[in-house]
């Protein structure tokens, strides 16, 4: 596939993205009280932490990439709420 530019959006905030970000990580923010585990993506199974092939081509072939963050279950447990600092992405 050629190097289209794709949209992929984290926690509202939307990131352009070519085929050169492959395999580059999604920037996981930790606070004192959240580890994070990555991030998942409405219709798409698992919690992802890098933009993968596949994650690429579905955005590619027209498939809107929403995602938000995923705490660890311990994380997700505790009274406060979990939230990313700073942006979303190491792209």
């Amino acid at each position: 596939m050629a190097n289209k530019t794709v949209t992929v959006t984290i926690d509202g905030k939307e990131y352009a993205l070519s085929a050169a970000d492959i395999g580059k990580g999604f920037e996981i923010a930790k606070k004192d009280y959240c580890d994070w585990k990555g991030v998942s993506f409405k219709g798409i199974e698992g919690v992802y932490t890098t933009l993968t092939k596949e994650l690429y081509d579905k955005a590619a072939n027209g498939q809107k990439l929403e995602g938000t963050y995923t705490p660890t279950a311990s994380s997700a447990k505790t009274a406060a709420p979990c939230t990313p600092t700073h942006g979303a992405a190491a792209f």
